[in-house]
Order: C-alpha cells, then sequence, then structure tokens
C-alpha cells in the first residue's frame, strides 16, 4: 500500500479544472432566471399603469359628459326664457298696432292673454329686474 501524501492529493485538486464550466453555468442560469422575473415583473407594473390611465380617462370623460349635459340644460333654459321675455314684449306691441290698424282709438281687435300666463310673464320679468307693462 502507498503511503498516505497530503501535499500530493491538495496539488492534484488544484491542478484539476473539470467542473468549473458547470459552477459557472449554474451563476449563469441563475442571474437569467432574475433577468426573466424581472422583465415579467415590469411587464405586470406597466399593465397596471396602463389599466389604472385607462380608468382615470374614463371617468375624466364622464364627468365631462354630465358637466355638457347639465350646460345644455342650462342653455335649454336660456332660449326658452328669451322666448316667453319676447312673447311678453311682443304682446303688447301686437295690441297697439291691432287697434292702429283698426282705427279704434281704444285699441281695436283686442289681443287676449290667459291671466295665467300673463301673470307668469310679469313675474319672470320683475325677476329680470325690468318692468313689464300691464295689460289694459
Amino acid at each position: 500500500m502507498m503511503p498516505f501524501r497530503p501535499r500530493t492529493r491538495r496539488r492534484s485538486l488544484h491542478a484539476d479544472e473539470e467542473g468549473q464550466i458547470s459552477l459557472l453555468g449554474v451563476m449563469a442560469a441563475a442571474a437569467f432566471a432574475c433577468l426573466l422575473l424581472l422583465v415579467i415583473n415590469t411587464g405586470y407594473k406597466t399593465n397596471a399603469k396602463i389599466e389604472l390611465q385607462n380608468a382615470a380617462d374614463l371617468t375624466a370623460i364622464s364627468g365631462a359628459n354630465w358637466v355638457a349635459r347639465g350646460l345644455n340644460v342650462i342653455s335649454l333654459n336660456n332660449v326658452t326664457e328669451t322666448q316667453l321675455v319676447a312673447f311678453a314684449l311682443i304682446l303688447p306691441a301686437l295690441d297697439s298696432a291691432m287697434g292702429k290698424a283698426g282705427g279704434n282709438s281704444r285699441g281695436g281687435a283686442r289681443i287676449d292673454v290667459h291671466e295665467d300666463t300673463a301673470a307668469l310673464l310679469r313675474k319672470l320679468m320683475a325677476d329680470r329686474g325690468k318692468a313689464v307693462p300691464a295689460a289694459r
């Protein structure tokens, strides 16, 4: 039997370079796996951010639509009020014109406005701060 020589065996282990590539392969695979997980995580975060932005955009559009609808109602109310005021101002003028056309000093053919309508028009004009001529 050969005597045990620790120095010789130690030298032979240091000189043996077999298996180094497997250690480098394991480390490279671990680095590749870390990079792959980083890319996947970044994709998930980007997708979540896009979905959140889309939700915020849709909320803003919905709010803008409701504001536009409210402004349309206000505009419709203003047009209706303007037409009522014009009606209130035209009625006395028509009464006077019909009287002159009929040759009657009192006003000729009288345009009778329903009292509720006349009262409503007077109230509307009074709210606006303008005087409305009273019906004769």
